[in-house]
Order: C-alpha cells, then sequence, then structure tokens
C-alpha cells in the first residue's frame, strides 16, 4: 500500500461551511455532481471489470457508444 493508504480524516461541518464560502468569495465555478450527460456508465470494459457488483447480470445493456446498424 501507498503512504497514507487507509488513512481516514473527519472535517467538520463548521471546517466544509468556511471552505465553500472561501470558495464562492474567490468566485470560483463549483459542480455540484460530478456526473452529467454523457457521463454514461455501462457494463464494459474496466466499468465491467471494476463495478461488476452494480450491474444487474439479468439485464441486456447496450452501450449508448456504439453505432447501431438497421437492416
Amino acid at each position: 500500500m501507498g503512504k497514507g493508504a487507509g488513512l481516514l480524516v473527519r472535517i467538520s461541518l463548521l471546517q466544509t461551511f468556511y471552505f465553500a464560502k472561501c470558495i464562492l468569495t474567490a468566485g470560483i465555478l463549483v459542480k455540484l455532481s460530478p456526473h452529467g450527460s454523457g457521463n454514461v456508465i455501462f457494463p464494459s470494459g474496466n466499468a465491467l471489470k471494476y463495478l461488476s457488483e452494480y450491474f444487474d447480470d439479468n439485464t441486456e445493456t447496450l452501450s449508448p457508444y456504439e453505432e447501431i446498424r438497421l437492416i
């Protein structure tokens, strides 16, 4: 394990509010959600390898990035 692995740091709510106030005062743009349009996770590649426990094995999921051929 690397240095600091497994270290748990607790930050108080007061410290969190102070940090948020400083960010707003500095005018830094903050996005509240890391996911958005375009970030689609589907069971393939590394997502399947590392996140398989979160996918339903009984559901067929198609990649939104693969082209669909209509014949």
